[in-house]
């Protein structure tokens, strides 16, 4: 009986149903694993630039400068940590739209915070 079956499975209704069933499964896997690989392909691409990042970050920590990575404009500016470790001129870093703005923001850090001794003015033009 099986065998008779078996030689009937090219125009039996249930041998066809049964076979499309089957190829539609293979087509769904294939597109499963295909969509798992391009899944596992963005995390190694995500993780390859956060390495990158994390070795940017050690390099200008280790010259010690950093970041602005909280920019409300979306910038990364390289600025001297010390400058950043300020609040109010943190602040002022995180709101900067241009580089322009970062210097002039570091300039004015640098001069209220100089620690070079200054000169004391001459109160005449003979002293």
């Amino acid at each position: 009986m099986f065998y008779s079956e078996y030689r009937r499975e090219e125009g039996h209704p249930d041998f066809v149903y049964l076979r499309k069933t089957i190829e539609s499964l293979q087509l769904e896997e294939r597109f499963r694993n295909k969509l798992i690989q391009q899944a596992i392909d963005r995390m190694i691409e995500a993780n390859q630039k956060r390495n990158a990042i994390s070795m940017e970050k050690l390099k200008i920590a280790m010259k010690g400068d950093t970041k602005t990575y909280e920019n409300k404009f979306g910038h990364d500016f390289t600025v001297p940590l010390e400058v950043y470790e300020d609040d109010k001129y943190r602040l002022r870093l995180n709101n900067a739209n241009l580089l322009c703005e970062v210097e002039s923001i570091i300039a004015d850090y640098y001069r209220h915070h100089s620690t070079r001794e200054e000169k004391p003015k001459k109160k005449h033009w003979w002293q």
